[in-house]
């Protein structure tokens, strides 16, 4: 516990007051296009030591039809998956793909991505968590009501079939059935943790180092 106490942030400010929409990506999305060619250029290009570097700007005209990034992930296969202000997108390279399935993040702000130790993607959206391969995903449920996480860094991978998942400042673990095609979700530490340590009802992000440890 005291290793999650350490790393999480834990402002007091929630980040459920996010700032206006409008204003926040014109702030934003250039140096976040920007950023996300560097992250693509890196991983593109990180098997050498050295090497010149070139850029390019990719925008509408390459299918990347929302500007404004907030995540980025890779997967095994080297596809780069973009979580934008309008939804997710797909980069083989050349050019990006909007992934439009259904159930799915559709037009929603993507607030992170994560690509777990089986290659699945985790989709982060204000309006619901999304688990998948890419081209079908599931939505994430508790009950029969959507369960989506919080704005900021809100999935990290414990170890194979379980992620950690932050809504309402509070960690949550998400657990895979035998099946494999339910999960499960319970509250990361129990009410006698919160009562002791108040700070842990306040967590804005969350880190996994390779053990599973956060």
């Amino acid at each position: 516990m005291s290793a999650l106490h350490d790393c999480c942030d834990l402002e007091r400010t929630s980040n459920r007051n996010l700032p206006n929409q409008e204003q926040f990506q014109a702030r934003r999305s250039k140096q976040r296009l920007l950023l996300a060619l560097l992250v693509v250029l890196f991983f593109t290009e990180s098997g050498a030591r050295a090497q010149q570097y070139s850029f390019r700007e990719d925008a509408e005209a390459q299918g990347l039809t929302s500007l404004s990034v907030y995540a980025l992930a890779q997967d095994r296969a080297g596809i780069v998956w973009v979580g934008t202000a309008n939804g997710l997108f797909r980069f083989d390279g050349q050019s990006y793909s909007k992934i439009d399935s259904n159930p799915g993040p559709g037009d929603t702000m993507v607030y992170s991505l994560l690509v777990s130790a089986n290659g699945e993607l985790w989709v982060s959206t204000r309006a619901g968590t999304y688990h998948g391969d890419g081209n079908q995903f599931a939505e994430l449920k508790k009950g029969n009501d959507p369960f989506p996480s919080d704005y900021g860094q809100p999935l990290a991978e414990l170890k194979p079939g379980r992620i950690a998942l932050i809504k309402g400042n509070k960690l949550f673990v998400l657990t895979r059935s035998a099946s494999g095609s339910q999960w499960a979700v319970e509250p990361y530490f129990s009410d006698v943790d919160l009562s002791a340590h108040p700070e842990l009802k306040k967590i804005q992000s969350i880190f996994a180092a390779p053990d599973g440890s956060l």
